[in-house]
């Protein structure tokens, strides 16, 4: 009986290993400078308190996020990798939740390059 335990366990762990690793094996990496870059944001006015990106990521979905910033500093906005037209914009409060931007562009980001960041200058 205490044999037949063993090998049901182990039979259990295997095929837990197993799904682990077709997980792993199948979610979409971020690929430094040849699939998307990160955002550097710079804040020129120095009244910038949060940033908004909106657009494509390395798996081609269009996504959008929002990061609390420091004013009047340049500021990687981390985790997220864009590519192609990319929709930027500053606020005067934090978590983008003024009712009226500070400051907006389309910036084109290229999908490749020999950078892992592409900076954006804004207000």
């Amino acid at each position: 009986m205490l044999s037949s335990l063993r090998v049901r366990s182990g039979a259990a762990a295997v095929a837990v290993a197993g799904a682990a690793l077709a997980l792993v094996a199948t979610a979409t990496p971020a690929s430094a400078g040849s699939n998307g870059q990160q955002i550097r944001f710079q804040d020129r006015s120095g009244h910038a308190y949060s940033v908004k990106v909106s657009g494509y990521n390395q798996d081609n979905e269009w996504v959008d996020n929002c990061w609390n910033i420091a004013p009047g500093s340049t500021n990687t906005l981390g985790g997220w990798w864009w590519k192609y037209d990319v929709n930027v914009q500053s606020y005067n409060s934090y978590n983008c939740t003024s009712s009226q931007r500070r400051w907006w562009d389309t910036v084109s980001v290229p999908r490749e390059s020999s950078q892992d960041t592409y900076l954006v200058v804004g207000y």
